[in-house]
């Protein structure tokens, strides 16, 4: 065989190799449904592929690994694990991975101190929201489970540790801390050196964890960050007024700090090269104008908080224009960028004033019928933190927007939602016209008239919160419809980017034609 003909042969493999690989990849789908194929497939495409002499699919072989962009040996073992037989144990198996997501999250609200009938509210809003089906539901969510269950079983763990500390009085602080239901009494329960080697074990298991659910997902590592909120806002609260707050808060999580950074770090040495992404992939990092990066950098912010605040359109893929370029300063989309970005500073500012506030007025050992600001400081952190890796702050991301890196940080903004129905209760309660002036009534019937107000305020909250549960509930499942094949998958994101739906119907018409094509060659 000439030359020519023998680069003309090569190259006619790749297409039937390339083709092979699309056809178990339409077959089994990206998220292991299944996919019927034709009679034509089965018989023209499978049948001829199994007749390749073994000679020249090890010269195809060859060929594909001497290409650096080749993904072909990781396709294929991807495309064939997914069978049709195993995506029904997939699925159940993310199912109750999200199911235990769900409680070590509640329990790790728990461990905070946060009251019961909050982490009921969060953890329901948590279980049902829609914008989690595609982590549940895609082959790639199966990470952000694993990492989100790791997440949560470190903030928990350095929570133990911290109360460990205070309980010892190793904070140069109050030993009493009302927000992580730490009494006094408590200093005095067991032995010093059993306390010391139990609150060394709570934080090396809380950086292991972390390191675990790094494995699995870079965005694990953000559990440090939101465990070092959770620190120094509790050392901003508890420090006594005659101590130097700097020193205290420097001396308490410097160690944390030096961890993190050490994590980081060695995380990136593991990275070859900086990765590169098209400007379909993120439209924003490819602009020539800063004012341009920066405000559509601000609309993918605004993006992400309406999927979290009204999951109403949801896509798999928000790449090419599916959100346009914000070019001016006149635009409308700037009015929701500036929401956000004021919104969220204001009310970061809000809770650090909280903090100090507390922290003049001393801790005092009471029931609250407000939030802690040492709550709020935390949710705050459970939502802005997880975030940050793709926010395109601290690097460029090869996606617009995806639903499934507000995994974590939805445990922040249901809290938020749960906090803030916390605090409407409260108000309301307070709200009620006192019955002591009357004299009519005597002080026991006063006093039940206004608990069973107060009761009835609690039970029309929660009928409220039971609607909303059951309005994101409903919008799950018929998201999960969405994800049932790849036809509809699709379909579904025509509304979004309706190039999508040009590439899909371009690779129905491609597949066609390449079988026509596979029909008429012979190969020896």
């Amino acid at each position: 065989m000439t030359e020519e003909g023998d680069s003309r042969y090569d190259r006619e493999w790749v297409h039937v190799n390339h083709f092979k690989w699309t056809l178990d990849m339409t077959e089994y789908g990206a998220h292991g449904n299944h996919f019927e194929r034709t009679p034509d497939m089965t018989e023209k495409g499978v049948s001829r592929f199994k007749r390749i002499p073994r000679y020249d699919k090890e010269r195809l072989n060859a060929f594909l690994a001497s290409e650096t962009n080749s993904h072909e040996p990781q396709a294929k073992v991807g495309g064939q694990s997914l069978s049709p037989n195993m995506a029904w144990q997939f699925h159940f198996t993310n199912i109750l991975l999200h199911m235990a997501v769900t409680g070590a999250y509640v329990g790790m609200l728990q461990t905070v101190g946060i009251h019961k009938l909050v982490c009921l509210w969060a953890g329901s809003l948590f279980a049902s929201h829609p914008v989690h089906v595609e982590a549940v539901g895609g082959v790639v969510g199966r990470a952000e489970l694993l990492a989100g269950f790791t997440f949560c079983l470190a903030i928990g763990a350095y929570t133990f540790y911290i109360k460990g500390k205070l309980c010892k009085g190793n904070l140069n602080a109050n030993t009493t801390c009302p927000c992580l239901n730490i009494k006094s009494t408590d200093s005095n329960t067991k032995d010093p050196l059993f306390k010391s080697i139990r609150n060394t074990v709570w934080f090396w298991v809380s950086i292991g964890s972390t390191c675990l659910g790094l494995m699995c997902k870079e965005q694990a590592i953000t559990a440090l960050g939101v465990a070092f909120v959770l620190h120094a806002a509790l050392v901003v609260t508890i420090t006594p007024v005659k101590k130097n707050l700097l020193k205290n808060l420097i001396s308490e999580t410097w160690l944390l700090f030096l961890i993190m950074v050490v994590i980081i770090w060695c995380r990136l040495t593991l990275s070859t090269a900086v990765p590169s992404f098209t400007s379909a992939d993120n439209p924003a990092a490819h602009a020539t104008s800063v004012l341009t990066r920066s405000l559509t950098i601000g609309r993918y912010w605004t993006l992400h908080a309406r999927l979290l605040l009204l999951p109403h359109l949801l896509s798999f893929d928000w790449s090419m224009d599916a959100i346009p370029l914000v070019t001016s300063p006149l635009d409308t989309e700037i009015i929701p960028i500036i929401i956000i970005v004021f919104g969220s500073s204001y009310s970061i500012l809000i809770t650090v004033k909280a903090l100090l506030i507390q922290k003049s007025m001393g801790n005092k050992e009471k029931k609250l019928t407000f939030p802690e600001p040492v709550h709020i400081a935390f949710a705050l952190g459970l939502l802005v933190i997880p975030f940050l890796p793709a926010s395109n702050l601290v690097v460029w991301v090869g996606f617009v927007a995806a639903e499934r890196i507000l995994y974590l940080p939805s445990m922040g903004a249901a809290l938020l939602v749960a906090l803030g129905s916390q605090g409407l209760v409260s108000r309301l309660k307070e709200s009620i016209p006192s019955l002591t002036k009357t004299n009519f009534k005597c002080f026991s019937h006063r006093k039940l008239e206004r608990r069973r107000r107060r009761k009835k305020i609690i039970e029309i909250v929660n009928v409220l919160w039971v609607l909303l549960v059951i309005l994101m509930g409903g919008r799950t499942v018929r998201r999960n419809w969405d994800w049932y094949t790849d036809e509809t998958l699709y379909k579904s994101g025509i509304k979004i980017c309706p190039a999508k739906g040009d590439i899909w119907m371009v690779e129905k018409k491609l597949r066609k034609y390449m079988i026509s094509s596979l029909s008429v060659h012979r190969f020896s």
